[in-house]
């Protein structure tokens, strides 16, 4: 069983960072400077050019890799395209986040890949 202190860590540690990744690299799309998207993200300046110079760990590549292959960040990114107000972008990224973690993580996730 998955404990709440495992849920966090997996949603701070990976999930989080590579739905940020991959809503950075959608908006550097759109001619965004990196300080531009840190402001809509609420992170610093470093952690942008972290994210759009693929300087982090293999699992977050891979499922910013899948985020945006699949626009699951898409209506995020329009949001902060059209200037909406971040506590919507953040409760969208929560949402988004918790999305992620059930359909890849949760122990139906975990047992539907082993019985592939």
């Amino acid at each position: 069983m998955t404990s709440p202190s495992d849920i966090c860590k997996k949603i701070t540690k990976e999930i989080l960072p590579a739905v940020r990744a991959a809503i950075a690299q959608d908006l550097k799309k759109y001619d965004y400077t990196e300080e531009k998207i840190a402001s809509a993200l609420g992170v610093d300046q470093v952690a942008i050019s972290k994210y759009l110079n693929n300087r982090y760990s293999k699992q977050i590549k891979t499922l910013s890799v899948y985020i945006i292959r699949n626009k699951l960040d898409a209506s995020i990114v329009d949001a902060i395209r059209a200037g909406e107000p971040s506590s919507r972008i953040d409760k969208s990224i929560d949402q988004l986040c918790n999305k992620i973690f059930i359909s890849r993580y949760s122990p139906k996730a975990e047992e539907k890949a082993n019985n592939a």
